[in-house]
């Protein structure tokens, strides 16, 4: 296990040099052997078992000394002032802070982070508002001035990130806005041009609006030549939601709607097979059940007709 490994290895470590070595060849394991959308999930259980091995300690005095391998942190859990091991500062998305490897440089990246900007519409400063935060590493959750239930979510959110508020502020727009920057671009893309095992297989088009019916499209034409060159009843296959999914590795629930784009292609495709050789409807969908599979990246390598 991964994290059994790390906490191996940074046992008896106590200078920032050899944690950060250590946390950092962790870290870009972990990110090379996670998929995007587990990544986060798991950096948390590495984060929450380095925890429980090396737990916080917090400040209720001078007299607290500072363990060593450890730095001081204010951020997230309440802003209680206290110390974390070292290994938690490297185990973060924000590969900018693999740089920041001691408590002088700590400060000053503190220090260099933009201030919030003021509203141009804001004529009058109120009392209230000369004593809100002005940094993004003062702010608190009910500052942001969420409803109810997003607060909330966001709440639960960072508890299990581990992560402080303004890292998970930075985090979020810099996710978001990939996503929206990603979806414009994915939207003005002509998708017809694109191999089909590409659109099937390549994760950039794992979120295109356009991919499902792209398919979906391109499985019927599969299936439509597959019958043309079969020359046996039995080899033959009729258009169904399940023979798409299969088809295209798409989500049943995605291929139903897809397929109301070319439900008249669909029918008459059908009627004209179950027609020709004098099927029941039973028997018109048991050809399915026949073995054999359908060369989908070979009858239809691209979308252009």
């Amino acid at each position: 296990m991964l994290a059994e490994k790390l906490i191996q290895e940074l046992h008896g470590k106590t200078s920032e040099k050899q944690i950060k070595e250590i946390t950092i060849r962790y870290a870009s394991i972990l990110k090379e052997n996670t998929s995007e959308g587990n990544i986060k999930r798991e950096r948390t259980a590495l984060r929450k078992a380095v925890e429980n091995h090396y737990p916080s300690v917090q400040i209720t005095s001078k007299e607290t000394s500072k363990p060593r391998g450890y730095f001081w942190t204010n951020s997230g859990k309440g802003r209680v002032e206290r110390y974390e091991h070292l290994a938690l500062w490297y185990l973060t998305d924000n590969e900018e802070r693999w740089e920041v490897d001691s408590e002088k440089k700590r400060k000053q990246y503190f220090a260099e982070l933009p201030e919030l900007a003021k509203p141009e519409s804001e004529v009058e400063v109120t009392s209230e508002v000369k004593n809100k935060p002005t940094k993004l590493e003062d702010m608190k959750l009910e500052q942001l001035e969420l409803d109810q239930e997003t607060e909330q979510i966001v709440a639960v959110a960072l508890t299990h990130s581990g992560m402080a508020l303004s890292d998970f502020i930075r985090q979020a727009c810099r996710v978001y806005s990939k996503t929206v920057v990603g979806k414009q671009k994915q939207g003005n893309l002509d998708l017809a041009s694109i191999p089909t095992q590409q659109l099937k297989e390549d994760p950039k088009f794992k979120t295109h609006p356009g991919k499902a019916v792209e398919l979906t499209k391109r499985a019927i034409m599969a299936i439509k030549k597959h019958n043309s060159q079969a020359t046996e009843l039995n080899q033959k296959r009729c258009i169904t939601q399940s023979l798409i999914t299969r088809i295209t590795g798409s989500r049943a629930d995605i291929v139903k709607e897809a397929m109301k784009n070319f439900e008249s292609d669909i029918n008459n495709h059908n009627a004209t097979l179950k027609e020709s050789y004098g099927l029941t409807e039973k028997e018109l969908n048991y050809l399915n059940r026949k073995p054999g599979n359908i060369d989908f990246y070979g009858l239809v390598p691209d979308g252009l007709i």
